[in-house]
């Protein structure tokens, strides 16, 4: 019998015995074939891809992306059981692959018909499909076959170690959250403090704590201050902008000081405010953070005014129309760059 595939809306015969045997990792065993293109197939392939050109509108687009998700709903066992086949995964992930997909499909259907053409960015794999994937692929250029799957859980006390791998100084690290905004990574930092501070596993309780402690011990006292995540996506985390900026006063007396300032982008040069400020005498002179939610705009940090003081800016606001925001923000930064003495800048006595 001779395998097919379809291209470019035509089926094309592999010839006889040419097909790949799909194999579960876990148990080694076949679980079926698909037929083995050749180059020839490979070309024509991507020749059809080139000249093809879209008739669909995007109403008829969305129903068909969108009955996809139901059909993915409807037959989620049997798609997971055959994941699971392919991949060595468990049920129990395969089922969560199916709701990424049905999330995936119902997401691109609803879209709107005004919408132009964007980029976004998104992890298609969890990380569980992600790390055996990758590991997988490794260990089998490095000669090694992995069997079994991919689960999570919390390590045996008695677990041999087999590797350990250091990761770059905390001021990289620091410095690719801060410039970037990146929240993946502010909630593996807020975590990994609760994991150090009070030994693993990590959790947002050990973290909370470990942060209020070490507050108290710097004497800095914030009553109103509530850590959820850590990541700057919450919606219940507080703390005032007074006390906010007290703790950029206290940071700036600390040893790493040069090593945080450093790593808040800096106006109309990199980071989140690259583009911003860039035609002003600010520029190049504040390093401020910025966080932005909906209804929620906010910048902290630090500016070099034109007398050579160095100043705390905090800015907040919370409101349906902090979008809106921004001009306002800078024209603090204006302000506070040219402003002559008052009482703002008076100097702090520790």
């Amino acid at each position: 019998m001779e395998a097919a595939m379809l291209i470019g809306g035509e089926w094309r015969q592999a010839g006889a015995g040419e097909e790949i045997e799909v194999v579960n990792p876990a148990t080694e065993e076949v679980v079926g074939t698909v037929p083995a293109a050749r180059p020839e197939h490979v070309r024509d392939a991507f020749a059809k891809a080139k000249a093809f050109r879209p008739t669909l509108t995007r109403y008829e687009r969305q129903q068909i992306l969108l009955k996809t998700a139901e059909l993915l709903v409807a037959r989620k066992e049997e798609l997971s059981r055959l994941i699971t086949l392919e991949s060595g995964l468990c049920l129990k992930d395969s089922l969560y692959e199916v709701g990424r997909a049905f999330d995936v499909f119902t997401f691109a259907g609803q879209l709107s018909a005004q919408c132009q053409e964007q980029a976004r960015y998104y992890s298609v794999l969890s990380p569980q499909v992600y790390t055996a994937g990758l590991f997988r692929m490794l260990w089998g250029e490095l000669g090694g076959r992995l069997h079994g799957t991919v689960r999570e859980g919390i390590v045996p006390p008695g677990a041999t170690l087999v590797a350990r791998q250091e990761s770059p100084a905390l001021s990289e690290l620091v410095r690719d959250i801060n410039k970037y905004s990146n929240n993946v990574m502010a909630r593996q930092l807020f975590l990994t403090l609760g994991a150090v501070g009070e030994n693993a596993p990590a959790s947002a309780d050990k973290s909370n704590r470990v942060i209020k402690q070490w507050l108290a011990a710097k004497g800095l006292s914030f009553p109103e201050l509530v850590l959820e995540n850590g990541s700057g996506l919450s919606r219940i985390e507080r703390i005032t902008a007074r006390h906010m900026g007290e703790l950029l006063l206290a940071a700036y007396g600390s040893p790493v000081m040069p090593e945080l300032v450093a790593s808040l982008p800096l106006t109309a040069v990199d980071g989140t405010m690259r583009k911003r400020l860039s035609r002003n005498l600010v520029a190049g002179q504040a390093h401020i953070k910025t966080g932005s939610l909906s209804n929620v705009r906010s910048i902290a940090g630090y500016l070099l005014d034109s007398r050579g003081r160095r100043v705390v800016v905090v800015f907040f606001v919370n409101h349906a129309n902090a979008g809106n925001a921004q001009p306002v923000q800078d024209a603090l930064l204006q302000w506070v760059y040219q402003r002559g003495d008052d009482a703002c800048c008076t100097p702090r006595r520790r």
